[in-house]
């Protein structure tokens, strides 16, 4: 009976072109076109202009223009060309460079639409122009004291030995802190993602009501709970379906990362394989809420408005607490906030990707076998009256 109910569902579910369209086809073209538009940003050539107002000054322009340019930026004359960062030599330049006890001014106006890039291109360019004012000085002075010096030692004397350690200190390698930043943002975007669930579980019993459906169900000998984990499956599908493409984006920035950079590519695989299987845990949790508050208010529009914000709300405690907290770390009270929805399976990947891998699947698997108990209880707590309360 079961399995008749649920193949009714999937039958709804194909008839209703209006969510299929929004839940699997709409997230399938979007993302992907923000991905080729984000990318793209990312590609474009940042326009650079050069104003040398001090004639000796050239030589300075010319190296700062070669650093632009190595760094991938475009430089233009300043002709009307509309240039991202404008760099201004003053007069007097070449001057202040040979006077010790004078500071190098140069200006720098750039425009509020630059991007990144542009602004990382300029930060570069200008550390190097400092970098051979600082030189000449040194030689200078090396040249008066008739002594022989090498600049960078006066200009950078420490040096520093960098190592890795995992949250059970042990030995790793850069790449775990990369991982470490890219699981943070991952969490950020991914929580909030499980919200859509919301509407489909919501919709999914109160539709079956607004149908005048739901008493016809509920007079067959299929029992309540039956009803409500088939409504629940197909809830699970569609917002799988919805998040879809961010699974995708981020799948494809890992791979990357395991094909072009130092993290190992079976590392990445198996980190998109636990990305996956956190997002259906959200959903599970979102699942979860979302029958516990149905049960209390009752399924109407302002009950599901309700639902709607606290799971949100949830969902973006779970990717603040992934950016601004290691879990490693915490001791008690801190170890409370892993009580939070969301925040289990938060604390999972940060454990996962900081060099605990077995910690963060127990972590994950006791939260999804807590989630899927909890959603059975509940579901079985409704009756045939609390579905047809409004």
């Amino acid at each position: 009976m079961f399995k008749t109910f649920l193949w009714k569902e999937f039958k709804e579910l194909k008839r209703d072109k209006k969510v299929l369209i929004g839940s699997v086809i709409l997230p399938l073209i979007i993302f992907p076109i923000l991905g080729v538009v984000v990318f793209a940003s990312q590609l474009s050539t940042p326009v650079f202009s050069v104003v040398v107002l001090d004639p000796h000054a050239e030589p300075y322009a010319k190296m700062l223009e070669s650093v632009i340019q190595r760094e991938g930026g475009e430089v233009v004359a300043n002709n009307g060309t509309a240039a991202q960062v404008l760099i201004i030599f003053p007069r007097g330049f070449a001057t202040n460079v040979s006077n010790l006890s004078s500071p190098v001014t140069v200006r720098v106006e750039t425009s509020v639409s630059a991007n990144a890039k542009a602004n990382q291109i300029l930060d570069d360019a200008l550390y190097n122009l400092t970098l051979t004012i600082a030189y000449q000085r040194i030689n200078e002075l090396a040249a008066k004291a008739n002594v022989t010096v090498n600049p960078s030692l006066i200009w950078s004397p420490l040096k520093v030995e960098r190592g890795y350690l995992t949250i059970q200190s042990k030995p790793t390698q850069a790449y775990s802190a990369l991982l470490v930043g890219v699981a943070r943002l991952v969490a950020f975007l991914l929580f909030p993602g499980s919200t859509p669930v919301v509407f489909y579980v919501v919709e999914g019993l109160i539709g079956e009501r607004e149908r005048r459906t739901l008493e016809a169900l509920l007079s067959t000998p299929t029992k309540v709970s039956a009803i409500i984990y088939s409504k629940l499956l197909v809830s699970l599908l569609l917002g799988f379906l919805s998040s879809l493409g961010d699974l995708v984006g981020v799948s494809l920035l890992l791979l990357s990362l395991g094909l072009y950079s130092s993290v190992p590519l079976a590392q990445a695989v198996t980190l998109v394989a636990f990305i996956i299987g956190i997002t259906i845990g959200n959903l599970l949790v979102a699942s979860l809420l979302t029958l516990i508050f149905m049960y209390v208010l009752g399924g109407s529009s302002k009950s599901f408005q309700l639902i709607s914000l606290v799971v949100t709300t949830f969902g973006l405690l779970a990717s603040f607490y992934a950016l601004a907290f290691s879990p490693s770390f915490l001791s008690f009270p801190e170890t409370l906030s892993l009580l939070i929805p969301f925040v289990q399976f938060s604390a999972s990947l940060m454990v996962y990707v900081a060099g605990n891998p077995l910690e963060g699947v127990t972590i994950f698997s006791a939260s999804v076998l807590v989630t899927l108990l909890l959603l059975v209880l509940v579901a079985s707590r409704f009756s045939s009256e609390r579905l047809l309360l409004k």
